[in-house]
């Protein structure tokens, strides 16, 4: 989609640190195109009594933001239970598929629109370059901290109204916890990856990941309330695993949570 914002960027950005966990690190992820693998996929689901989402008040620009906005927490599909926008990923694993096809660059939008940031989760590769854009007549910035809106900061884009988009590469692994500071119910969370063994929960809670290699792992299920929650699974040769996860409901309460590791 091309950026709706023209014009000429009137305040810098601000970029501090990085973004947690090196990428050239000793250990690192490797790719191996001689590694052959299975799919493992499943649905994550939300049992017990779902948590409503409550309508988030506006204390400012309500004359265009409007009186409230629907929160975005809580996703859950009624027929299925299924839980969306939940972060499926594989932990520790050091070898396998590549994390970026060599013959495309990989972009991640996020938008202010209609105030609110679009998506409202998602999950990237190191390598992939972060597209920020305000398509809002009115001042938006994204302000992304280090694991929790308490930590250092990591990145400051500062939009006012009719700007163009600017464009950051994500450098290194990590979890940016995003918000604006002029409006304060505004917040996306992102998650970056040494690896490329990850994948969000569909509006169903469905999810896959392709060619995993052989072996023993942790599998860590993120989600913004109810934090990780792990289990393992047993991937062997030539055998697709499918799966399904409960995640209690009377465990989604507001919490800032750290990174997916």
């Amino acid at each position: 989609m091309n950026p709706r914002a023209i014009g000429r960027l009137l305040l810098p950005v601000c970029l501090v640190g990085g973004l947690g966990v090196a990428a050239a690190t000793a250990g690192a992820y490797q790719a191996d195109d001689t590694i052959d693998g299975v799919t493992v996929q499943g649905r994550v689901k939300l049992s017990g009594l779902p948590t409503e989402n409550m309508p988030i008040r506006i204390y400012r620009d309500d004359n265009y933001c409007g009186e409230t906005i629907p929160s975005q927490t809580v996703a859950v599909e009624p027929s299925t239970k299924g839980l969306g926008n939940a972060i499926v990923s594989l932990v520790g694993i050091k070898r396998g598929k590549r994390p970026i096809p060599s013959e495309s660059p990989l972009v991640l939008e996020i938008e202010s629109n209609k105030c609110r940031f679009l998506p409202h989760v998602s999950a990237a590769v190191v390598g992939t370059t972060l597209e920020i854009r305000n398509l809002d007549p009115i001042l938006h910035n994204l302000h992304a901290r280090r694991d929790t809106r308490f930590g250092p900061t990591v990145m400051n884009v500062i939009q006012p109204a009719g700007t163009r988009s600017v464009q950051k590469p994500f450098t290194e692994a990590g979890f940016p916890d995003v918000r604006c500071d002029v409006h304060a119910f505004m917040s996306a969370f992102i998650h970056i990856f040494d690896h490329p063994y990850f994948a969000i929960t569909d509006p169903s809670g469905s999810f896959g990941m392709t060619k995993v290699p052989p072996g023993l792992y942790k599998l860590h299920i993120w989600h913004e309330q109810s934090g990780i929650q792990e289990r393992t699974i047993n991937v062997l040769p030539g055998e697709n695993v499918t799966f399904e996860m409960d995640i209690g409901g009377q465990n989604l309460a507001p919490a800032d949570m750290g990174p997916v590791r």
